[in-house]
């Protein structure tokens, strides 16, 4: 899947662009339909998710100050 590769790729590299939709709230539902595609167990997901919005909060914190 070339999109998951992609999608992946961005995750390991923590590129600041691929968090910058989380400000508009317009990718969120898109974001999240992609991580549950991605990962199938609960756990996974969730400890993604957790990472997510761990790293989403941070990014967003650095571009408004």
């Amino acid at each position: 899947n070339f999109y998951g590769k992609l999608f992946t790729f961005k995750i390991l590299n923590i590129d600041p662009l691929f968090f910058f939709p989380l400000k508009t709230n317009f990718n969120l539902p898109l974001l999240i339909f992609i991580v549950l595609k991605l990962f199938k167990t609960n756990i996974e997901l969730f400890y993604w998710f957790k990472l997510f919005l761990l790293i989403g909060k941070l990014k967003i914190n650095r571009f408004e100050n």
